[in-house]
């Protein structure tokens, strides 16, 4: 087969969600097949030396320009849209749905023009990718779908990179981090719960004195009413806020960490959790969308909309060692189900399937 992939989220000197989506499955994808043809295609503005991460070039893995027409037989669009090049079968990924939904998770006028193109998007693809059941759910209810034309592929985590370690006093005492914190990492969103993240820290920090909450993530949609809220906190001082964070330290703030602190409102999957469970950190997150899916039975589970279950239950993994030693086993064992390489087969089944 001639596979075409719009790779252009994974060039980037700081690539997140969909481009490290696009070059964990490229990359997996060079692993387990050996046969089929693969050109990567991304925009004219961007330089050709910058594109992905390969440390070697691949001849079944060329970049092209859109511009570049080839004699595709399936193009694949990982951030859902929707593109065919000449007779090529189409496939797009859809992450989750937000748009779709009712909540204040993005700004109307971000709805209002991206859901006539997801529309689009999923009534001429001839087949969609789900990151997650939950998200294959949502698309039938929300949509008028046959179930038949979605596949559930779930996200794998790169075991290369996040991987158990013991605690780091050098990188502590190098990025002036405090020895004991709870850890977040994605966009600095409504959706994420950030408000409900620090109201909850305020109370938990008058048990824990010496705890820190470090949040590591770029402004989304209300990123500025949260840092406002922040500035005005009780906590404030023991608050500490990160941009972002590559890929090579991550790991570190993860196996340092007491927890990771997730208890967001919406999720199409949630990488940070099988991130932190890759490193042995212990994972608290919300018991609602695809959370449960990605966590399994390996997290501590909290009721996003109430504070005083995440209160109560975050104090409670902080006092028992046994109880974020148990949690850190299991997230290890639970981790092992969620592989790139496993990612890849099933999208190269899919790439078959439709072809």
């Amino acid at each position: 087969m001639k596979i075409g992939i719009n790779a252009t989220y994974a060039v980037s000197e700081r690539p997140t969600g969909i481009g490290n989506y696009i070059i964990n499955l490229i990359h997996a994808l060079l692993k387990v097949d050996n046969k089929n043809q693969y050109y990567l295609f991304y925009r004219n503005r961007i330089k050709k030396f910058q594109f992905l991460h390969f440390e070697t070039p691949s001849i079944r893995f060329n970049p092209y320009f859109f511009k570049d027409k080839q004699n595709i037989e399936i193009f694949h669009d990982p951030s859902s849209k929707y593109i065919r090049m000449g007779k090529s079968r189409s496939i797009i990924t859809v992450h989750d749905i937000v748009v779709a939904r009712s909540e204040d998770y993005t700004s109307e006028k971000f709805k209002r023009s991206q859901m006539p193109k997801l529309k689009r998007s999923l009534d001429k693809a001839d087949h969609i990718i789900t990151v997650s059941e939950f998200t294959k759910r949502e698309l039938l209810k929300y949509f008028n779908l046959q179930e038949e034309k979605i596949s559930s592929v779930h996200h794998g985590v790169n075991s290369n990179i996040f991987m158990p370690g013991s605690k780091n006093p050098d990188f502590v005492k190098k990025q002036k981090i405090p020895k004991k914190y709870l850890f977040f990492v994605g966009n600095i969103e409504k959706r994420k719960n950030l408000i409900g993240i620090i109201k909850s820290f305020e109370v938990i920090r008058r048990k824990e004195k010496d705890l820190f909450l470090i949040l590591a993530g770029k402004n989304g949609y209300g990123g500025e009413e949260i840092r406002t809220f922040i500035a005005k906190s009780p906590a404030k001082k023991n608050i500490i806020e990160l941009n972002y964070i590559p890929n090579n330290e991550l790991p570190l703030f993860y196996q340092n960490a007491e927890a990771l602190f997730f208890p967001s409102y919406y999720e199409g999957f949630g990488i940070p959790i099988l991130e932190a469970m890759a490193c042995g950190c212990p994972v608290i997150t919300s018991s609602v969308s695809a959370m449960k899916e990605a966590a399994g039975k390996a997290a501590l589970y909290v009721d996003p909309f109430d504070l005083k279950d995440i209160i109560e239950k975050t104090c409670r993994l902080l006092q028992n060692p046994n109880l974020k030693k148990e949690l850190s086993i299991k997230g290890l064992s639970h981790i092992k189900n969620f592989t790139w390489e496993k990612a890849a087969e099933n999208t190269l089944n899919v790439y078959k399937q439709c072809l």
